[in-house]
């Protein structure tokens, strides 16, 4: 139960942080609009990642400080998965 509230939670911050890049995005008088625009989908896209790793490739997203891993090691974890297959 607590691994797919994890995973639900990555999830609706993914979207949660796309949907905020778009507002931010949108807005025509924001000192730094596209900075925070691609710091947001950014993060959009590692929080779907680790939703991805911890569902379907059956990996802890979590360090032993109680961390998780970053962007960097979503995307080696991909990156080895592809030579896998």
């Amino acid at each position: 139960m607590k691994r797919r509230k994890i995973q639900y939670n990555l999830v609706n911050n993914s979207l949660s942080a796309f949907i905020s890049a778009i507002e931010i995005h949108n807005k025509p008088n924001i000192k730094y609009r596209y900075e925070s625009t691609v710091m947001l989908v950014i993060n959009s896209w590692e929080l779907i990642l680790k939703a991805f790793i911890r569902k379907y490739m059956r990996k802890s997203i979590f360090l032993p400080n109680g961390n998780t891993i970053t962007f960097i090691d979503c995307l080696d974890y991909f990156k080895n998965m592809l030579m896998i297959i």
